[in-house]
């Protein structure tokens, strides 16, 4: 009778304990919440989000998943580390939270709360896999404008074509002035996604601010060493600029901040150059995907990548990276084959991709060494990599596939397979840029146009 008397009250006090959880739910309010990548995504994951300053303290609370309601039993909560930060006159409450000893290859569910039976909603994520294995990831390229009125319909997009992503890809410029309304619009225009996927992003030129007086960005967002987690694996003086690489499932995917580096003096930019090295030397991985914003290419009309073309390439080509992705034109291209001027299909140097997934567009330049190219188009790519095999396909905002190549490694060397769909490029003129040039200017740009679309119609 005692006995069956303790159990009762036992199960009186479990579900207790879920009823004031399932009351409490979505009572906490907390802003951008999202997943980042760590050294060791298959047994680590790292989060990071804000609240407003009467949220001083917060916990994270998770446990694997499971089909049952029960969600708290058996869950294990941890404390969050809290600091309140001004963000140039806006104050918030900033809270990061990492879980290790994590199972990999496995589904987890988590809440976050303050620690006083106020909490968000459920979530999921997976850890990675110890060995190498096929994944996918969605890289997306220059939000940076109409992040609210076009970025969301690529993302959308994205989502549903591409929905086996293991994490979201961003070569810079999410916003245009990395201040606080178009961070919220942001992470507004994705919705619940980053809270599931981890958000791997490299800052540029437009996570910097404009300095007063000046309209020079010389200094990287105060709020970006908060608002994402990535791995602190650089120097300290690269590191706080948001360099770092990360291992996924037999890739090595290294970040890197291409304008301090092209901005800054030789000092730094050889302390960059010494650490690329060790990194691209000592990869134990079979694939090396390199991320910066400013491409080795430029295809806008009035740029060139020559600090890139003189610093990078050597490297690159001398460890065999495979892709390189970038953003900061503002169009589409890709340069492998014609880059190259291979015959074969066997490449030695990386395949280098510019894209852009937001509104603004710029004039391009409509280089000969395009394998692929596209104007006035958004886009967003799905990479999968299987083994030997590096598929590599790019859509645009309605979904339709415009452009598609394979890397595949053998013995004999490395090869390029290009898949174009058998439709023309996109190479019209934006007309929103119309306005910055002269009529007679316009018409050349025309002009150029036509000449190009003469010269690929003969090769």
């Amino acid at each position: 009778m005692h006995t069956k008397f303790l159990y009762t009250i036992a199960l009186l006090l479990v579900s207790f304990q879920l009823l004031v959880a399932q009351q409490s739910v979505s009572t906490y309010k907390y802003q951008w919440l999202n997943l980042g990548m760590s050294e060791s995504p298959e047994k680590t994951q790292a989060f990071r989000w804000r609240t407003d300053t009467t949220s001083a303290n917060a916990v994270i609370q998770f446990r694997e998943d499971l089909p049952s309601p029960d969600l708290t039993i058996n869950a294990k909560t941890i404390n969050a580390i809290s600091v309140t930060y001004n963000d140039y006159g806006i104050v918030k409450t900033y809270h990061k939270a990492t879980l290790e000893n994590l199972t990999p290859a496995t589904k987890y569910i988590y809440r976050i709360g303050d620690g006083n039976q106020k909490w968000s909603e459920w979530f999921q994520f997976k850890t990675a896999k110890e060995q190498s294995s096929p994944f996918t990831f969605t890289y997306i390229a220059d939000v940076q404008s109409g992040i609210v009125s076009h970025y969301p319909r690529v993302f959308r997009k994205s989502v549903e074509v591409c929905p086996e992503s293991a994490f979201l890809l961003f070569s810079g410029d999410i916003t245009e002035r990395a201040e606080d309304e178009e961070l919220n619009n942001f992470f507004y225009a994705m919705s619940w996604l980053p809270a599931m996927k981890p958000i791997v992003v490299v800052p540029d030129n437009h996570e910097y601010h404009v300095t007063p007086g000046i309209r020079s960005r010389t200094e990287l967002a105060s709020v970006w060493g908060h608002l994402f987690s990535y791995p602190q694996n650089a120097p300290d003086s690269l590191s706080r600029l948001g360099n770092y690489y990360f291992d996924y499932q037999g890739v090595r995917f290294i970040m890197m901040n291409s304008k301090a580096f092209s901005d800054y003096e030789k000092p730094y930019k050889y302390q960059v150059l010494e650490w690329l090295e060790d990194k691209l030397k000592n990869n134990p991985n079979s694939w090396t995907i390199i991320v910066h914003h400013q491409p080795m290419y430029s295809i806008a009309d009035g740029r060139s990548g020559t600090t890139n073309q003189k610093y990078l390439k050597p490297p690159y080509d001398k460890y065999s990276v495979d892709l390189v992705l970038s953003g900061h034109d503002h169009g589409y291209s890709r340069i492998g084959l014609r880059g190259s001027k291979s015959k074969s299909g066997k490449i030695n140097s990386p395949v280098y991709v510019v894209s852009v997934a937001g509104e603004q567009m710029y004039v391009s330049a409509y280089p000969d060494s395009c394998d692929r190219l596209a104007s006035n188009t958004q886009l967003f790519q799905n990479v999968r990599i299987n083994g030997n095999v590096l598929n590599f396909k790019t859509y645009d905002a309605t979904g339709k596939l415009y452009d598609e190549f394979e890397l595949i490694k053998k013995k004999s060397g490395k090869y390029m397979i290009s898949k174009i769909p058998d439709y023309e490029e996109r190479t019209e003129l934006p007309i929103s840029r119309k306005r910055k040039y002269t009529d007679e200017e316009w018409l050349q740009l025309e002009k150029h146009r036509q000449e190009y679309l003469g010269r690929i119609t003969t090769k």
